[in-house]
């Protein structure tokens, strides 16, 4: 790809390739030789941070998206379940921000939906067509949310300017040459938005380039995850929308606070059967490992998805077929996850029922 940057606008325009870490068959964030892994940049640009515009989030009116509305278009090779995917995607932005992907009519400025290698976006409005690309292994909501996320405007958490207050580079577990994704911004060119937020979409996972499968990233608070890709964090939200405060208005996004969270589900004993085959373990503290498996009374996996409040308390699980995920927390919050109407939970030996698809309050 060419890019024209003017000297004026210096616009610095990124493809993001992001790939969920816990699917086998598609590639890391952490392969190539990109810039942060996941960042192309374009001709005549060799370090992006050296641009004087550049911010965690790009501050300029002529990278953000008027009114907030992105038109979009999306390929007509794309299936059907594909464009459910996308569809659930934009149904979490028009929830949780005060953003709208709309589909296009005559605007000049638009993204274009792609299946190619890989998945990427640019970083921001470029004002002309900008593709986004969802290759193999990109088809996942949380994956599309954070290629989104990338074109309205946002970089990658960990290069935050205050990062070294949150987080601890393992430098000696960093593969040979690939150091400088680890880059920060400094004071002189970035300001960032609201506070850090290990469980923000944006984030790099704790291996991220890891030469031994050992931590690059460290958390210094005890019992949070970092790189998950389900879906927004409560900070994702708020920082859209202090991003887009001339659209929000009040610059806070749709997550303000806990979400409200009913029906509480406390287990209810049931015929032996129903739910066999599930187990739940809650931690103690200081962060111990919880290995979760759920499954429906139909015998089927239910879907349990990642919700993060405030970066501090991570509680939630994302379970495939016939997988067991270990994450860990430290908390006592109740595990919060999002499961459908009906769906029948074995959680602490005991099994409960879902009335309805909401967001819930697992507690045990």
């Amino acid at each position: 790809l060419h890019y024209q940057i003017s000297k004026m606008i210096r616009t610095v325009l990124l493809l993001a390739i992001v790939s969920l870490s816990w699917v086998s068959s598609a590639p890391t964030l952490e392969e190539g030789d990109l810039f942060e892994g996941d960042i192309v940049l374009p001709d005549g640009v060799e370090d992006p941070y050296s641009e004087e515009d550049n911010y965690n989030a790009i501050r300029r009116a002529s990278a953000l998206w008027p009114g907030g509305v992105v038109p979009y278009t999306m390929s007509a090779t794309m299936s059907s379940k594909d464009r459910t995917t996308f569809n659930a995607a934009i149904a979490d932005y028009e929830r949780y921000t005060c953003l709208r992907w709309v589909p296009r009519t005559t605007e000049s400025a638009y993204v274009d939906i792609i299946r190619a290698g890989g998945c990427y976006s640019s970083v921001g409005r470029t004002g002309r067509k900008q593709s986004l690309s969802l290759g193999n292994g990109c088809w996942n909501k949380g994956i599309i949310i954070h290629e989104m996320m990338h074109a309205i405007g946002f970089w990658h958490e960990q290069s935050r300017l205050d990062r070294d207050n949150y987080i601890t580079i393992a430098y000696q577990n960093i593969r040979k040459g690939m150091e400088h994704n680890f880059k920060k911004m400094t004071s002189s060119q970035a300001t960032d938005i609201l506070s850090y937020d290990y469980g923000s979409i944006m984030h790099y996972g704790e291996r991220a380039f890891s030469v031994n499968r050992q931590p690059t990233l460290i958390a210094k608070r005890k019992g949070v995850a970092m790189g998950q890709r389900a879906g927004f964090s409560a900070l994702d939200s708020q920082k859209i929308g202090k991003l887009y405060a001339g659209v929000c208005g009040s610059g806070k996004g749709g997550i303000t606070s806990r979400p409200t969270v009913r029906p509480t589900i406390r287990p209810t004993p049931r015929p032996g059967g129903v739910c066999n085959g599930a187990s739940g373990r809650r931690s103690g503290s200081g962060g111990r490992p919880i290995r979760a498996t759920f499954i429906n009374r139909t015998n089927r996996t239910v879907r349990l998805h990642w919700v993060n409040f405030n970066g501090g308390l991570s509680a939630g699980w994302l379970i495939g077929a016939g997988r067991r995920i270990l994450i860990n927390t430290n908390t006592n919050h109740p595990f919060v996850a999002r499961v459908e109407r009906g769906q029948w939970l074995k959680v602490g030996g005991e099994c409960a029922h879902a009335p309805r698809s909401s967001v819930i309050s697992i507690t045990y």
